[in-house]
């Protein structure tokens, strides 16, 4: 199964239950939903145009037709289907359904691949990294692995140097400083823009499931559960591209590096607590708290990754 098919059959899954989508239907934000470039996204929403299953805005957005019994067109009534037809579209829903959530995704390379980049890039010293070498590590062609490189070069992990190959960039608490300082003016903006839409009845119910996913479990053997889903909800609920371009460039090497401090018992309790005042602040209409919370939440220090950062260095070779 390739992107373009697992999109589809993702999306179709999703329309059969009649549960919404998870972003706005637009080829740009469902390429960031699944981390992938526009062209499966396009493939798979003509496929569900195709089968009348997705119509096309005029703004260019998708827009999801309501379901019709199958074989039914504008005449037919509900009276006109007899028990054996009804059977057989259960038994045609169950089936898609059971397929929509025993199927996994396609391994993302990019995302595999720059984690790998960015673990290395916590050693704190410049190194090239070659695309041959890479390809042994993940079982992959060249091509595979250097078409993620090109991908990670515009997220700012790595750098094509002419005639030298690619140059991994460093870890520098400074940068991490400056890119958390820059996303939280956004991400506040964000807020204060989605305001009115995290009111609606679709706001609040996201807030709430994200609210539910935030969740530090009694057994301290088993990890906090952690949701931070609702940043990019609310970034795309702002409609600003300025913001949805800047943190969709430049984010993925910064949320590589933010998955470090979950792995810490203690670190992930505080996210997950810093997580359930911003939710619980919208939730209560409570916006100075909301804005507030999520400002302390973006700016705190992160301990975890200095410390990653300074054990790495200690034992890696110079």
């Amino acid at each position: 199964m390739n992107w373009s098919q697992y999109i589809e059959q993702d999306l179709r899954g999703l329309l059969s239950k009649r549960e919404p989508l998870p972003c706005e239907p637009t080829l740009e934000r469902l390429a960031e939903h699944y981390r992938v470039s526009t062209r499966p996204v396009r493939t798979a929403l003509q496929r569900l145009r195709d089968e009348g299953l997705m119509g096309k805005r005029g703004s260019g957005s998708m827009v999801a037709r309501p379901a019709r019994p199958c074989g039914s067109n504008r005449h037919t009534t509900p009276s006109q289907f007899g028990s054996e037809h009804r059977n057989r579209k259960s038994a045609h829903r169950k089936e898609i359904n059971e397929k929509h959530t025993s199927v996994d995704p396609p391994m993302d390379y990019v995302e595999a691949i720059g984690r790998h980049l960015v673990t290395q890039s916590l050693e704190g010293r410049e190194m090239f990294v070659r695309e041959q070498v890479m390809a042994g590590q993940f079982a992959v062609s060249t091509t595979t692995v250097r078409e993620a490189f090109h991908r990670l070069a515009g997220q700012g992990v790595i750098e094509h140097v002419p005639r030298r190959g690619w140059r991994l960039r460093p870890f520098r608490q400074k940068d991490m400083d400056d890119f958390t300082a820059v996303r939280q003016a956004l991400e506040c903006m964000a807020l204060n823009l989605s305001w009115e839409k995290l009111q609606t009845p679709d706001g609040r119910s996201a807030m709430e499931t994200f609210l539910a996913g935030n969740v530090v479990l009694a057994d301290p053997a088993e990890p906090p559960r952690v949701d931070d889903g609702f940043h990019g909800w609310i970034i795309d609920a702002s409609r600003n591209r300025y913001i949805q371009d800047f943190l969709a460039n430049f984010g993925r090497y910064y949320r590589f590096l933010y998955s470090w401090e979950v792995m810490d018992r203690t670190s992930g309790i505080e996210t997950v607590n810093q997580h359930r005042r911003i939710l619980q602040a919208i939730l209560a209409r409570d916006l100075p708290e909301a804005q507030l919370a999520l400002k302390e939440h973006l700016l705190r220090q992160h301990p975890v990754l200095k410390q990653v950062m300074e054990l790495t260095q200690q034992v890696s070779p110079s």
